[in-house]
This record gives C-alpha cells, sequence and structure tokens, in this order.
C-alpha cells in the first residue's frame, strides 16, 4: 500500500477505501469505453485503492492517436481520441431544435476551441471541423489559454437521451423529481492550449493545428470519470509549467519519482523539477502507442472523495485551469454545485458560473478568490425551513456541462432605445 505524506489529497490508503466503500454499495466494474477500446487495468476498486494507476490508464487510453486526421493546408492534425468526441458547444446547439437534436456521428470529429474567459460557452469556430478554431487573438493577460471540454459517447448519449441539452428538458427533470447519474462508463475531458511558445520545440508538447495551420500546445488537462459513484478526478500539467506544484505540491504514486513534490506556500516563477518516469508508466504508454510527446506530462493528483479519512479536506487544483484560486480548489466540491432549478438554469445562488465566490469566507489573499471545498452543504440543493426538506436545486451529477444548454424560445433581444430628436 503506497503512502503519502501530503495531508491535502486523497490518498492510497485503506483509511480511504473504507470510506470510498460507504459511497459504493456494490463493487461496480468499469467497462469498456464507447470507441472499442479495452478499460484500465482492474476494476473500479482500482479507482479507490490506486487512483493514480487508474487515472493514468485513462490518461493512456484516451491519448491514443485517433483513427480521423484531415489536412489543415499541407498539415495533417494530430488529433488524439478525445479530441474527436463531441464537444460542448455540438452537445448544447444554439440554438436548440427539438426536430434535429445532435447525434454521435454528426458531433464526433468536430474540435472546437473556446476561450476559458468564456469556460464552455458559444464556439469560436465558424462550423464542424477537426481543426483548432482558436485563434491567437484570444490570448491575452486576461485570458492566457483557450479551453475546451469533449465526452465520450457514453456521457453525450445520456445527455441527449435524457433531454439534458436544452433548458426546458432539464426543467422537465427537476418537475419529474428524476434522478441525474451518469453511466459508470462516463467519461469527460477538459484541455488547455495555448500557441506553440517562441524557440519551444512542438514535440515536448501534444500539438495540433488550428484553422490557419499555426501550432498550438497542451499544457493543462482534466479527466473525470463515472467510475465510481462521485466520479473520479485527476488533472494533468505539462512539466514545465512554472506555477505547476504551487501551493498544494504535486503527487503520483504510479508514475513518476519522486511520487511527492512538496507544497510551496508561495508561487515560483522556476519550473519544479520533472522527476524520473517509472518503467510502469512506460511500459503503459507503450502498450497504448503513446509517443514522447506524453512524456512531457505530469499528473498533479487524483481526488475521489471530499475529504480524508480523519475527516480533513481534500483539495485538487491545476495552476492553469485553476488559476487564481488553487490553494483553496477542490475538483469533486465545485462540480457537486452543479444543478439547475424549476426554470433549467444553473441553481446554486443563481448565478450561471457560480463555481467560486470572492467573499465569504475570506480568500486567501485579496487578489484571489476562494473555491468551495469539503462536504457539499445540503443547503445548496433544499429548502431545509420546509418538513421534508423541498428540493430548491436538482444535482447535475457532478456535470457542470449543462449550464451551457439553451432555451427552445430563446428571449427576444430588447428593443433599441429611440435616439432622441435635438
Amino acid at each position: 500500500m503506497k503512502a503519502s505524506t501530503r495531508p491535502y489529497l486523497i490518498s492510497t490508503s485503506l483509511a480511504i477505501l473504507a470510506i470510498g466503500l460507504l459511497l459504493v454499495s456494490c463493487q461496480r466494474p468499469v467497462t469498456t469505453i464507447p470507441s472499442g477500446n479495452t478499460p484500465p487495468p482492474g476494476d473500479s476498486n482500482l479507482a479507490m485503492n490506486d487512483p493514480d494507476q487508474f487515472n493514468w490508464g485513462l490518461f493512456a487510453q484516451v491519448n491514443q492517436q485517433a483513427a480521423v486526421q484531415v489536412k489543415v493546408g499541407d498539415q495533417t492534425t494530430n488529433n488524439t481520441m478525445w479530441e474527436t468526441w463531441a464537444d460542448d458547444p455540438c452537445t448544447f446547439p444554439d440554438p436548440p431544435k427539438l426536430a434535429n437534436p445532435p447525434t454521435w456521428d454528426g458531433c464526433a470529429d468536430v474540435k472546437t476551441f473556446q476561450t476559458s474567459s468564456q469556460l464552455s460557452a458559444a464556439s469560436q469556430g465558424t462550423g464542424p471541423t477537426e481543426a483548432l478554431a482558436c485563434d491567437e487573438k484570444d490570448i491575452t493577460p486576461d485570458n492566457p489559454n483557450c479551453e475546451e471540454v469533449h465526452r465520450n459517447q457514453s456521457a453525450f448519449d445520456y445527455i441527449i437521451g435524457n433531454n439534458l441539452w436544452y433548458t426546458e428538458g432539464l426543467a422537465a427533470a427537476f418537475a419529474a423529481g428524476d434522478e441525474v447519474s451518469f453511466p459508470i462508463d462516463a467519461i469527460e475531458v477538459k484541455a488547455n492550449w495555448i500557441p506553440l511558445p517562441a524557440g519551444a520545440k512542438k514535440e515536448q508538447y501534444h500539438w495540433n493545428y488550428d484553422q490557419e495551420g499555426d501550432v498550438w500546445v497542451m499544457i493543462a488537462m482534466h479527466i473525470m470519470s463515472k467510475a465510481v459513484p462521485n466520479w473520479t478526478w485527476a488533472t494533468w500539467e505539462w512539466e514545465g509549467n512554472p506555477g505547476r506544484c504551487d501551493y498544494l505540491g504535486c503527487l503520483d504514486t504510479f508514475g513518476v519519482i519522486p511520487a511527492n513534490v512538496a507544497s510551496n506556500p508561495q508561487p515560483t516563477p522556476q519550473p519544479y523539477p520533472a522527476g524520473e518516469l517509472t518503467a510502469q508508466l512506460l511500459s503503459l504508454f507503450k502498450q497504448y502507442g503513446l509517443g514522447p510527446e506524453w512524456q512531457h506530462y505530469r499528473l498533479k493528483g487524483s481526488q475521489t472523495n471530499f475529504v480524508d479519512a480523519t475527516g480533513r479536506t481534500t483539495l485538487l487544483g491545476n495552476s492553469v485551469t485553476e488559476n487564481g484560486f488553487v490553494q483553496t480548489s477542490s475538483c469533486i466540491t465545485c462540480h457537486s454545485r452543479a444543478a439547475v432549478d424549476s426554470t433549467g438554469q444553473s441553481a446554486i445562488q443563481g448565478k450561471a458560473l457560480s463555481v467560486f465566490e470572492p467573499t465569504p469566507p475570506p480568500a486567501p489573499s485579496p487578489d484571489t478568490a476562494r473555491s468551495y471545498n469539503g462536504v457539499p452543504d445540503p443547503a445548496w440543493f433544499f429548502d431545509l425551513s420546509q418538513h421534508p426538506p423541498q428540493v430548491t436545486a436538482l444535482q447535475m451529477d457532478f456535470v457542470w456541462a449543462t449550464f451551457n444548454a439553451k432555451s427552445l424560445t430563446p428571449t427576444p433581444a430588447p428593443a433599441p432605445t429611440p435616439t432622441p430628436t435635438p
């Protein structure tokens, strides 16, 4: 049994397994990802017993070279399998049309980008394409990277089949009191990209081309898997990211030596040592045909529960994706807040993007936000003054993507204000 000296990330101790078994009433095997590929080694127990090994297995699977590649000018794309899955703009069309719902065949192989400041808002592309649809003009100091979210067919089919892809369908689920529960083979992937830095070698990154044929490189990646009821959570960064282990440290008991990089309470402009990849990880890469570019990515940590065996809050955050609130970031708690109200709109605090709040409680410093972490608050979802408590927010099974859903009858734009006559 592997141990960790770091108190804030989920360890692989028997105590954590005990907590996991309280949440998992029966042992359920991980089924095959709907792509014809075999599941990672072991069953869902591996997700609790050794989440780092489990998540590296997912990483290797989804980053296999895709069968679908296209030409961008004279260049050929470098798509991985997950990059050809359905993305947010295709899963949640604007406007939605009941007569023409999204289909897997229509969404698979589509690759679009949206800027990270917009999170999963409207696509920056003008139509389906396997090339990246982000432009260098989108990169600013306030918006330093572009972001995309993709889901496998299991997750996609659940959203479409249960009418969760438009707000009226979400409202109907709320009215019916339906429990939203994705299949155990559902997977979502989020990635962040930047233009290839001057002087950098694209071979040291996972790279791809935008619609103009310019090279973009991936600097961060999240994978969430429904292998256990509260999903598994894992985040990777490119080895040279300056803030990779800031605040929380880095922990990987499967893929790198040393396994634990101590937390640094202050941000550093210098990259952290990359460490040495383990023989077992290199063997996994070889098994799935992953080339040398993937050896430059590091698992920052895994998360499978809100607290550890002693009740201490678990934290996990990426220096890119959670920039500004890494110190208090918890993937599992943040996503637990994904919920809709009776109108099908995001319910928590009545804010469409209520992922974190600056105050209260106090933030670590004046220029940072504070993420919700720890055990979810029932008051987020119920009116506790009622007996029995009444549902005020239908939880979306940890899937924030539903806030992209649009109404079948969009609100008309307000009429322009007449210009006063001189």
